[in-house]
């Protein structure tokens, strides 16, 4: 490699002057180098002729980024992620001696490998950036109804940085970026088998597997406590007479939160303290050898400020409040006997967001449809759940499965219409401000974030 330019950027009280440091700086062995596990990470190598902190500056047209400093050195290596498939860009390698000069490479190019032809492609109707919460950002989100199941992340052009393909005979039930901020971790669990082996693995964004966790029966959601460990939904199922679903013993199916290497914490069937019962025509559409399904839980997060696990019950039209430790029912937000007055209830729901006061609620509205999203605002205190906003399904569709919402900020929410594979970012009005949808099979649960470079981004 040639010497190359260099930035002074101190020059003040130094023997030798800017012209002989420039002369004598140079950077050498530049070379980037994609990973054999994901070709949207690519790890950037050189040495520089003096110590110095190193990074690197890429761009994609007017869009420059860099990577995080690395240590002092004189041997660099920095690893970039969150790199866009089929895309070139050009990189920068930069050395800054520690007497303020700044030594870079001619620029070079980089064509990043295209994702797996099976991937579905995103197309974007709407994009206003100037009204968004951000013009730029990512989505962690998983994809089903493909041949393979998988997980993935996408930029705000629909573009893949990061994907996962399922573990043979198992399915990415949810991703999610790990409370790290450098890792991605998954829950996988076998296609056949309600009470079969799951587990939960944790990703580098370059791809690498950094640890399992198995917890078998896992299904739907997990959650990730600020200790690092981890709680699951988990099935479970008995042999017992529902009076008003059969007379004779049934093999039913119901739900519980274990925490990953301690077991089992909480039982429906246990701790909820009410017996079963036929709740809907829907506890009766059982499938994989049970004969009905209770409560088909299918939301599971840690809320830091109460220290509760907040669980939906789809079938029971509730939300517990669960004690981790004793796995004691705290409160019951909606459903019948509820502990609080619900303005609005909703129908058969999904939850993603909640926070100290307020929750989200994709309202799948099985019953009656469309499907709508709900903002309440929860006091605990009072025992009330009051509508905030509701957002109804622009296209008057109702979502037969899965969907998310989630707050981004004061007047902006992401809605993703599962079944149909389409995003949206809306404000307080209702209006669409932005829109992917994938062309064919359906997204489910989607986290947005704003980067995934610890250093940020220039736009």
């Amino acid at each position: 490699m040639p010497i190359l330019l260099a930035i002074i950027l101190a020059c003040g009280g130094a023997e030798d002057t800017a012209d002989e440091r420039l002369a004598s700086a140079s950077i050498t062995d530049a070379r980037a180098v994609p990973s054999d596990v994901m070709p949207t990470a690519v790890t950037v190598s050189w040495r520089s002729s003096a110590p110095g902190v190193g990074w690197v500056v890429y761009r994609e047209g007017s869009r420059e980024r860099w990577s995080p400093e690395g240590d002092v050195g004189s041997d660099h290596s920095v690893e970039l992620v969150g790199l866009a498939a089929d895309t070139t860009y050009s990189w920068q390698a930069v050395t800054r001696l520690d007497d303020g000069t700044e030594v870079r490479t001619d620029e070079a190019q980089l064509s990043v490998a295209a994702p797996p032809a099976e991937l579905p492609r995103f197309d974007r109707s709407i994009y206003e950036p100037g009204s968004m919460a951000d013009a730029t950002f990512y989505l962690v989100l998983s994809l089903g109804g493909l041949d393979a199941s998988y997980a993935a992340i996408i930029d705000e052009s629909g573009r893949y940085v990061w994907w996962l393909e399922a573990d043979p005979s198992h399915d990415v039930v949810i991703a999610e970026p790990a409370l790290d901020g450098t890792s991605v971790l998954t829950l996988q669990n076998d296609k056949t088998a309600l009470l079969g082996p799951a587990v939960i693995h944790r990703h580098s964004l370059g791809g690498r597997l950094l640890d399992s966790y198995p917890i078998d029966a896992a299904h739907h959601d997990f959650a990730e406590h600020p200790d690092g460990t981890l709680a699951s939904l988990v099935y479970e199922t008995r042999t017992m007479v529902v009076p008003d679903i059969h007379d004779e013993p049934i093999l039913l199916g119901s739900d519980g939160i274990a925490v990953v290497g301690a077991g089992q914490r909480f039982s429906l069937l246990d701790d909820f303290g009410s017996d079963p019962w036929h709740v809907c025509s829907h506890v009766t559409e059982a499938d994989a050898g049970i004969d009905a399904e209770w409560a088909h839980s299918n939301s599971l997060i840690y809320e830091p400020v109460s220290g509760l696990w907040w669980m939906m019950a789809r079938n029971l039209d509730a939300i517990l409040g669960v004690e981790p430790t004793t796995g004691a029912v705290v409160w019951q937000l909606g459903g019948l006997e509820s502990d609080f007055e619900v303005e609005q209830p909703f129908d058969h729901g999904h939850m993603s967001d909640v926070w100290d006061g307020g929750m989200m609620v994709f309202d799948n509205q099985l019953h009656g449809g469309p499907s709508r999203v709900t903002e309440y605002a929860v006091d605990i205190q009072a025992r009330t759940a009051d509508e905030v906003w509701t957002y109804t399904d622009p296209f008057g569709r109702t979502s037969a499965f899965l969907g998310d919402a989630d707050k981004i900020q004061d007047d902006r929410y992401l809605v993703v219409w599962s079944p149909y594979g389409q995003i949206e970012e809306v404000d307080a009005s209702g209006s669409a401000l932005f829109r992917l949808e994938a062309e064919h099979g359906n997204v489910a649960r989607v986290t947005r974030l704003v980067s995934l470079e610890p250093s940020g981004s220039s736009d």
